[in-house]
């Protein structure tokens, strides 16, 4: 992953590795079978982001902005 993850979060993918493997791959099967593009996904997250008030998903979202359209 690109990105540190909280400690609680770290902790559990360690206690539970193969519950984390498929949570991820669910994850990623619903961004596959969804209606949503690439970009609308992000705001999506960044909306997520905002509400639960976690800062480094809004840092490295304006990082890079040029990049990330």
């Amino acid at each position: 992953m690109g990105q540190e993850l909280p400690k609680p979060v770290t902790e559990f993918r360690k206690l539970y590795p193969e519950m984390w493997k498929a949570f991820t791959e669910l994850g990623e099967r619903c961004y596959d079978a969804g209606p949503l593009n690439e970009r609308d996904r992000r705001l999506v997250k960044l909306a997520l982001s905002i509400g639960a008030g976690l800062q480094g998903p809004l840092t490295r979202r304006f990082a890079t902005p040029e990049k990330q359209g």
